[in-house]
């Protein structure tokens, strides 16, 4: 049976220690390599992304486009790498035969049913005409070869402190349909990305979510998949993965100001647990019972320490102190902060 011609986008910026571990992921799928093509949009990269990424495609014999993001133009010139306009460049540039196109970060591992398993789920919906993507959520992270620092994070964050911070996350895994799809594990249906495209408003505008909203506000659907597997990695140090934090508050923040939009819940909890935190200490001299909450907090923490100093069996799991303390204050404060913001 002829299957459909997919078109794989990686966006990429000085990702020589990762991209060939990508591009084996996808070079060994259970999905015939004559029926895809991978495009590799990059950010003028200044190390080796460029050079591995070409021989080892044409050593595996896969059909690929290499285009360098500074030869296009755009009115934010001055930008070095803005992946929101990579990413339509990948639009742009997708085989005439493909029906879909099927999003990867640089960083990611697929499992080796990603593509079938993907391609599948949008057939399956294929009487929907409003089904325009699907995706699943990313793995932890066991196959490759990490930092303990990364373990501990993946553990951490995408199996405990979100499910706990941001109760979407369930909403992902118990419902067919989900409100938002991210990057690096989709696919879409190309003639209505075409439509649609990636925001370039501003250069770091959070593209995925932003996209999701157009779509979603238009009476689109976007599928769940839990059979389409990848492993994301995330920050290798503790500074890194803050900052991180701090960049999706602002990216969230600019979306609900440009289009006068009421914050999530997660958001408004992030800023009460700010406030909350910034009136500790005149609450606590009125009475100690303003405590109770952190304490409760810390014990809750000292639960998630236990489990995932178990997967990662190194004392470096005491940093799921601080950063249980510190993941929500982080994302409330950059999100008042960029909120307010004129």
């Amino acid at each position: 049976m002829k299957k459909d011609y997919l078109s794989i986008a990686i966006i990429a910026k000085n990702e020589e220690k990762h991209i060939l571990q990508t591009l084996k992921g996808i070079a060994t799928q259970s999905y015939w390599k004559e029926n895809y093509e991978v495009i590799i949009v990059d950010g003028n990269s200044t190390d080796n992304t460029v050079n591995f990424a070409h021989a080892y495609l044409l050593e595996q014999g896969i059909n690929h486009k290499i285009i360098n993001e500074k030869f296009y133009k755009n009115k934010w010139w001055w930008v070095n790498y803005w992946p929101t306009f990579a990413r339509n460049i990948s639009i742009d540039v997708v085989s005439p035969l493909s029906q879909y196109l099927v999003q990867i970060d640089a960083d990611c591992r697929a499992d080796e049913y990603r593509l079938e398993n993907l391609r599948k789920a949008m057939k399956a919906w294929e009487k929907n005409p409003k089904l325009v993507g699907v995706w699943w959520i990313k793995e932890v992270e066991t196959k490759w070869d990490i930092s303990t620092f990364e373990l501990m994070l993946n553990y951490y964050f995408c199996h405990k402190i979100t499910r706990i911070w941001d109760s979407s996350y369930d909403k992902y895994e118990n419902n067919k349909y989900v409100s938002s799809i991210t990057w690096y594990n989709s696919i879409f249906k190309i003639d209505i990305l075409k439509k649609y495209g990636y925001n370039t408003t501003y250069p770091d505008f959070f593209d995925d979510k932003e996209l999701c909203y157009r779509l979603i506000r238009d009476w689109y659907q976007l599928g769940y998949c839990p059979t389409a597997k990848i492993f994301h990695r995330l920050e290798e140090s503790f500074g890194s993965f803050l900052k991180h934090i701090a960049n999706y508050a602002k990216w969230e923040a600019r979306i609900v100001k440009f289009y006068h939009l009421i914050p999530r819940l997660y958001p408004c909890l992030c800023i009460g647990y700010v406030l909350y935190t910034l009136l500790l200490l005149p609450l606590c001299l009125w009475n100690w019972y303003f405590i109770l909450p952190y304490i409760l907090i810390f014990i809750l923490s000292c639960i998630i320490f236990f489990n995932n100093i178990k997967k990662t069996k190194s004392l470096i799991s005491l940093y799921v102190y601080p950063l249980f303390f510190l993941h929500p204050f982080m994302y409330g404060w950059w999100f008042l902060n960029e909120l307010i913001k004129k």
